[in-house]
């Protein structure tokens, strides 16, 4: 039986590893001296345009990159022109966030005459297809607003669940501006290009169940393994139990007397706990 637990163990970092495609920017559709060019695996759009796959950006790979040798970077052209870059793709996990490193500069826009701070925003919904309804739901959203940042700075996008389904579907969109985004579209630039939003190194995390970070100064759980009845010591807030595809089971404050998993198959389970103290920690459990 250890051995089998030490197995699953070091199979949870391999679980729902699928993440973007070329996340990192250093893949572009044409030769990197190219006149237009876009970067493999992402969509360039332009907002209340017919989306064109094989549409290009208006600027060619940024080589002032966080890491290796490219970069995205998306800009506004006065109102006429609003670069985003999106990116859809399968996925059979529950990311907890997207994380990545940006630039944001020359982001002064004009509202309503006055001069006003461009704002540039990061998106990621996950999507999951409804077998009843024949459509696909959005189970996971998160939205980011970014502000100026001269030098690379690291931004984290958290995503917020409405359903504790798997999803098959990850959409990510990038966003440099409020051009043409509700409620404030009315906007336009206050010279040529501006608002130069620089993206690089994106990635999905999931550290509830596969970052070993996330699980050194978790509390101690007894009995463990367990047929039923496991207590936390010391522990008060919410405890939260999932399975290793990232699926919330159970979810119930903390008692003297434990959590009982007796409602649980046997099996290997991830327990979030979130303290009154506002601390989220976490720990492993086999269910006998």
């Amino acid at each position: 039986m250890k051995k089998l637990l030490l197995l699953a163990l070091l199979a949870l970092p391999a679980m729902g590893s699928a993440q973007l495609i070329n996340a990192d920017f250093e893949q572009w559709v044409n030769p990197m001296d190219s006149f237009v060019n876009r970067p493999t695996g992402w969509t360039a759009l332009q907002p209340g345009a017919i989306p064109n796959p094989d549409a290009n950006l208006y600027h060619l790979p940024a080589t002032d990159a966080y890491s290796n040798n490219y970069a995205l970077r998306l800009s506004i052209w006065y109102d006429y022109t609003k670069d985003l870059a999106t990116q859809t793709v399968p996925i059979n996990y529950r990311p907890a966030s997207l994380k990545g490193h940006y630039k944001y500069t020359d982001n002064t826009i004009i509202k309503d005459n006055d001069t006003i701070p461009d704002t540039a925003q990061v998106s990621i919904y996950l999507i999951k297809y409804n077998t009843v309804t024949a459509q696909q739901d959005t189970i996971g959203t998160g939205v980011l607003e970014l502000d100026q940042s001269l030098e690379y700075t690291e931004f984290t996008v958290a995503v917020t669940y409405t359903s504790n389904e798997i999803p098959d579907t990850v959409k990510v969109i990038l966003d440099p501006s409020l051009l043409r985004r509700y409620p404030d579209e009315a906007v336009y630039s206050t010279g040529n290009v501006t608002s130069l939003f620089t993206v690089d190194k994106l990635h999905l995390t999931q550290p509830s169940l596969s970052s070993p970070d996330a699980l050194k100064d978790s509390f101690k759980a007894y009995p463990n393994p367990t047929t039923d009845v496991v207590h936390f010591p010391g522990f008060e807030g919410d405890v939260t139990v999932y399975d290793v595809n990232g699926r919330q089971l159970l979810q119930q404050a903390a008692s003297k007397s434990g959590i009982s998993l007796a409602p649980l198959p046997t099996g290997l389970y991830i327990v979030q706990l979130n303290g009154n103290d506002n601390k989220v920690q976490y720990t492993k459990i086999e269910k006998l």
